[in-house]
């Protein structure tokens, strides 16, 4: 480390409008190389919510789209912005650029490097995914409308020009799973590593909870993450259902909630700990996770994951071992693995929450800072012979 805290670096970040998993592994790179300073497009408080108090004293520079009247809603719709925004920045003074990049292709300011940058500085990138939109991964549910699949086929054909030319110039990728590697591998041609993202460490013991315990999910309420298939499951199961996020999703999803499940909307992290920690075991049902840090989250608690066996979670949830896998979006598929984790006697359900605590103690934040901090080193050292 000794070397790199004498460089200059820059993170890049797509923008700071919701404290998910990419902002959580951005407090880690931050934490890392802690002289870094932060380039993004725009920085919306408000969505933020607690979340913003991480990145109250940092040295952030904001695109000229947080000029954009209501830029946090038209973000979307004025994506093709996207290459003018990433271009403006002026990253020519900095030895190392690592951007954190998914939605909004922020790895596109590698593109400024021929033109402007004296003696080539290092770019990395820290991938989430290909940005999902364009390639053919609809999360808004809004492309069931003939204008929007219109103004999406033209502008996402441009947009994909762009995204493709930009991973060209990328020196080094770093991938959070190997599902993402492959997507690297199919629409870049580029490969690089894995380096799994930080899940919170250093988490006290917990006891096992008496029968009858809730089953828990967390996640944003749109219909990538098919909610629906785990409140049904509870309603067919007869099993208690906690779940927690918000989204457009609510009120349809609460129209087909039956008395055991409850809605607890979006609440800070001391609690969900302690959602997680009283947990029975945690449900997943998302389609194509990039890696899937929240399950992992629930596994550093010691509380076993019932997944649908799909994207990156297949590399973090091993049937029978930490919790279970099932094959279909059904909620039969999800009752079946409830009832079979209700099977088992004390000592397996203890043996399988040893399992996923340990799993989950090897992606600590620690590991990961350790991890980035020599891969990086390593590079800067490439490049410098």
């Amino acid at each position: 480390m000794s070397t790199l805290s004498s460089l200059k670096i820059a993170l890049v970040h797509d923008q700071l409008a919701d404290f998910g998993g990419g902002e959580r592994v951005l407090l880690a790179l931050k934490e890392a190389f802690p002289q870094a300073d932060l380039f993004t497009s725009f920085i919306d408080t408000k969505k933020l919510g607690s979340g913003a108090s991480h990145f109250a004293h940092w040295h952030i520079f904001q695109s000229w789209a947080r000029h954009i009247p209501f830029i946090t809603v038209l973000y979307s719709p004025l994506r093709f912005l996207l290459p003018y925004i990433w271009r403006s920045f002026d990253l020519s003074s900095y030895d190392v650029v690592i951007c954190s990049s998914a939605w909004g292709m922020c790895k596109g300011v590698s593109l400024q490097r021929k033109k402007m940058y004296k003696g080539k500085p290092l770019y990395v990138c820290y991938l989430h995914t290909p940005p999902r939109y364009l390639y053919g991964y609809d999360e808004s549910g809004l492309r069931k409308y003939l204008p929007v699949r219109i103004y999406a086929l033209i502008v996402n054909h441009f947009l994909r020009s762009y995204d493709y030319e930009s991973s060209q110039s990328i020196d080094h990728f770093i991938f959070n799973a190997q599902e993402v590697r492959k997507r690297s591998l199919k629409f870049y041609k580029r490969d690089g590593i894995v380096i799994h993202p930080p899940i919170a460490s250093s988490l006290p013991p917990q006891k096992r909870p008496s029968q009858g315990a809730y089953y828990l999910t967390v996640s944003r309420l749109v219909p990538t993450k098919h909610i629906d298939v785990l409140i049904r499951a509870a309603n067919e199961g007869g099993f208690n259902l906690k779940v927690v996020g918000g989204g457009k999703e609510l009120q349809s999803l609460q129209a087909i909630a039956g008395p055991s499940v409850e809605f607890l909307g979006a609440i800070p992290d001391t609690d969900r700990d302690t959602l997680y920690r009283g947990a029975k075991a945690f449900l997943y049902a998302s389609k194509d996770e990039d890696f899937g840090m929240v399950p992992v989250e629930a596994m550093a608690h010691g509380t076993p994951v019932i997944a649908y066996a799909s994207g990156g979670v297949l590399e973090t949830v091993k049937d029978g071992v930490n919790g279970y896998l099932y094959s279909e979006l059904e909620p039969s598929a999800v009752v079946a693995r409830v009832q079979a984790l209700e099977a088992l006697n004390a000592n397996q359900y203890d043996a399988m929450r040893e399992h996923a605590r340990t799993f989950a103690k090897a992606l600590s934040t620690e590991a990961f800072i350790k991890h980035i901090q020599e891969q990086i080193a390593s590079y800067w050292l490439q490049q410098s012979q």
